[in-house]
C-alpha cells in the first residue's frame, strides 16, 4: 500500500492556475509518498549499478560517485495525486553527465530503475538523459532526508513524481519497456503531467 506522511495544504497566494499542469494545485508542502518502508542504507556498502539488458556495465560506490561534478537543478515537481510544488532545488549528479561516457547500444531506448526498497519504475532513455534529470543527494540546500530518498534519488522533473524513484540502486537499459511498480498497476508508461498521463 502507498503510505503518505505529511499534510498537503494550499497557499492562496500562489498562482495555481498558470504555473502548474492541468488538474494540479500548488502547495508549499512536500509530502512523502512511498510504496514500501524506508530502507536502511549503509554508505560503506551502497553502490549504483548500470546495466544493459541485465548485463553489468559499470558500478559506482559512494566515494566514486562523489568524484563527479556537482550540479544544481531548480524545477517544478508534480505528483500524480494532483499537487505541485514550484521551483524545487536539487543538487547532485546530472544523469547525462554520468551516462555520457557509457556506450549504450542505440537499440536500447528504455531504462528500468530499481531501488533499495524494492520499488521500480520505467523511463524512456531520452527522459533519463534529459538535461534536467538529476541523481539528487540534496534538496533545498540540505542533505536528503531518509524518507525523501537518502542517499540518492532520481529526479525527473518533467514527469510525474512516481518516476523520480527514491533510494536508487540500479539503472538497466532494455530494448523494450518493462513496467515498474505503479505501471503494472495501471499507471501510465510515460507520465507527462502536461498531458495528464496519469493512467494507461
Amino acid at each position: 500500500m502507498q503510505k503518505k506522511l505529511g499534510k498537503i495544504t494550499t497557499n492562496k497566494k500562489l498562482d495555481n492556475q498558470t504555473n502548474a499542469p492541468p488538474g494540479q494545485f500548488v502547495t508549499e508542502k512536500f509530502p512523502v509518498f512511498s510504496s514500501f518502508p524506508t530502507p536502511e542504507i549503509d554508505l560503506n556498502t551502497w553502490k549504483l549499478d548500470i546495466k544493459e539488458n541485465g548485463v553489468h556495465i559499470v558500478s559506482y560506490d559512494w566515494n566514486e560517485l562523489k568524484t563527479i561534478n556537482i550540479s544544481e537543478v531548480t524545477e517544478d515537481f508534480h505528483c500524480v495525486t494532483q499537487w505541485s510544488r514550484l521551483q524545487t532545488t536539487w543538487k547532485g549528479y546530472l544523469t547525462s553527465d554520468i551516462l555520457e561516457e557509457i556506450k549504450i547500444n542505440s537499440n536500447f531506448k528504455f531504462a528500468s530503475i530499481y531501488c533499495y526498497d524494492g520499488y521500480s519504475t520505467n523511463l524512456l532513455k531520452t527522459d533519463l538523459m534529459n538535461p534536467k534529470s538529476i541523481l539528487a543527494m540534496e534538496f533545498e540546500n540540505d542533505t536528503l532526508k531518509e524518507e525523501h530518498g537518502f542517499p540518492l534519488r532520481l529526479v525527473v522533473p518533467h514527469l510525474y513524481g512516481w518516476k523520480s524513484a527514491k533510494w536508487i540502486k540500479e539503472i538497466n537499459f532494455t530494448q523494450d519497456p518493462i513496467p515498474g511498480f505503479w505501471e503494472v498497476r495501471g499507471y501510465h508508461m510515460n507520465g507527462d503531467p502536461w498531458k495528464q498521463e496519469r493512467f494507461s
